[in-house]
């Protein structure tokens, strides 16, 4: 089997992995995940500037409290890796207060709706390592947090 192919295996099947190929496993996941809340605090600060703006402070401060609450996320995520992990800042579009609450909306769903239950069932999957019960605790406070997210929004 060649390289490509066992890392192929281990993606679909991952209860075939180790007990130390499942803590990258989840530390992959927990990284994907760290990323996409570090990338969304920093929307949602930006998102408050140009509401506060366009004069909607309720939604300039609704903001503002959403992107704290990312970087909560980020430091549930932290703590279960056991990594000092460094994101990388993303490139993003913002638009009118309309338009990026619209956009808000679609990513806080997609996160409680898709990306967290497919890395919990992932890490669900994998060996019972301390690391991974962190780590599927972390993302379902999370996935919890994301659903009342979309709410607010």
């Amino acid at each position: 089997m060649t390289h490509s192919n066992n890392t192929i295996n281990k993606e679909r099947h991952p209860e075939t992995m180790g007990s130390v190929e499942s803590e990258e496993f989840s530390s992959k996941h927990l990284k994907e995940a760290i990323t996409g809340e570090y990338n969304a605090s920093k929307q949602y600060e930006s998102y408050s500037k140009i509401a506060g703006t366009e004069r909607y402070p309720n939604t300039a401060i609704l903001y503002k409290a959403l992107a704290d609450a990312e970087m909560i996320h980020i430091n549930n995520h932290q703590h279960a890796l056991k990594d000092d992990f460094k994101p990388v800042t993303s490139a993003f579009e913002t638009s009118s207060t309309l338009e990026n609450l619209t956009s808000s909306i679609a990513g806080e769903e997609y996160e409680y709706k898709q990306m967290y239950p497919q890395f919990r069932k992932a890490i669900k999957s994998t060996t019972s390592k301390q690391q991974n019960r962190v780590a599927m605790l972390s993302m379902k406070w999370a996935m919890d947090v994301e659903k009342n997210h979309s709410k607010l929004l």
